[in-house]
């Protein structure tokens, strides 16, 4: 048997529907196969599972600054690519602001360059922000650490203030 059907309309061919109340909506079915045979995949009550298949390999690459991250930038990657997520801590008794560059560390001049975004980071604080589908950076990856939130600000926390784990490809 071929693979694929042509419907051709008034061919007599049905296709299976679920009748609604404001009308009906295509039934699909999901199979695992391979060519000329399916083996349906069963749906509970709940619907259909899914599984997260965990990997060793090709996952992020991970960065670390994690004795002094400050005005100075530190490129994490050199070329185009996503962040999946960080981990960062803030000994300092003040708020310190993590800025994020769309470029190389040679084109990026803190206080000149504008932050592709900034992350606060409250006073005597550490945590991890994930993200799933990763924030795209078209150029590079590069951050950096000031004392003040405006995209000006160049003041440097104090030594050994701010530290930064990126999770990237």
């Amino acid at each position: 048997m071929a693979d694929g059907v042509a419907i051709t309309a008034g061919s007599g061919t049905t296709i299976l529907t679920d009748d609604t109340a404001s009308g009906h909506v295509q039934v699909n079915k999901l199979a695992i196969s391979t060519d000329g045979s399916a083996t349906l995949i069963p749906a509970t009550a709940d619907g259909l599972g899914v599984l997260i298949r965990t990997e060793t390999a090709n996952g992020p690459t991970v960065f670390r600054s994690t004795t002094d991250l400050d005005e100075t930038e530190e490129q994490v990657k050199a070329t185009a690519g996503q962040v999946y997520g960080y981990m960062f801590h803030n000994v300092s008794t003040s708020w310190r602001y993590l800025k994020w560059y769309n470029g190389t560390a040679a084109t990026v001049v803190v206080g000149t360059t504008t932050p592709l975004f900034i992350q606060g980071l409250p006073p005597t604080s550490a945590g991890h922000i994930s993200f799933d589908h990763g924030i795209p950076f078209s150029t590079a990856i590069t951050v950096a650490a000031t004392t003040g939130v405006a995209d000006t600000d160049v003041t440097g926390p104090t030594t050994n203030d701010v530290a930064v784990t990126v999770l990237y490809k």
